[in-house]
């Protein structure tokens, strides 16, 4: 295109200089004829060889150019900003997504914690209620076996009387029996000081207790 307008200087150089040698020599116009023919010849070759260029084409001045430039570089800038937002609100989303695994996930341990520590007190609590009623049921037997134990005793003593008076006992065993009777009250004064007789009364008592006369409960 340079070449072009540059070709059309030249001619228009040519015919204005033809114009204003009107009054040179006429070598001159000659020269200046054939000069003007030959650069004629050669514009109508070089305007064969381009092609059509349209009459509405624009051209833009280096100011313009360098601000298409910068514009084009703020907005690649503005589309690298806007593709890092967006990388980082996945990553943020992909945190607060882990981290509300995590929590329920945290959740789900302690209920199940909490569901084992109470299966286990309720296991504790079952294992202390069977204590519990195996102690009462030993407690009651024990108590039934002392009621029959006395009941056997107290009827052993009611019956003794009966078979003593139908076979009186000799002054020995009368004797025997007067000692294996257990003591309920301190002997009288018989000469002993106080913790003398302490002792033999506690030594009856323990011995009633043993024999089954005395409930250890009743016991003096």
């Amino acid at each position: 295109m340079n070449k072009l307008i540059q070709l059309a200087l030249f001619f228009t150089l040519i015919l204005t200089g033809c114009s204003n040698s009107s009054t040179s020599s006429e070598s001159k116009v000659e020269t200046v004829k054939t000069t003007a023919a030959f650069p004629q010849k050669g514009l109508e070759k070089e305007l064969q060889k381009l092609k059509p260029v349209s009459l509405d084409m624009k051209f833009e001045s280096p100011l313009a150019t360098e601000l298409g430039k910068r514009k084009a570089k703020e907005e690649a800038e503005k589309q690298r900003q806007i593709a890092a937002e967006k990388k980082l609100e996945k990553e943020r989303e992909a945190k607060r997504k882990k981290q509300q695994e995590e929590k329920a996930e945290r959740q789900r341990l302690a209920e199940q914690q909490a569901a084992e520590n109470q299966r286990l007190a309720e296991a504790k609590r079952q294992a202390e209620l069977e204590r519990q009623r195996q102690a009462a049921i030993q407690k009651e037997q024990k108590a039934n076996a002392e009621k029959k134990r006395q009941s056997q005793a107290q009827r052993q003593q009611t019956e003794a009387p009966s078979s003593n008076s139908k076979n009186p006992p000799s002054p020995s065993s009368q004797t025997d029996k007067t000692i294996q009777q257990p003591a309920s009250e301190l002997p009288d004064d018989d000469g002993y000081g106080y913790e003398e007789r302490k002792k033999w009364h506690d030594d009856q008592v323990e011995w009633g207790i043993k024999q089954g006369y005395i409930d250890p409960e009743d016991a003096p």
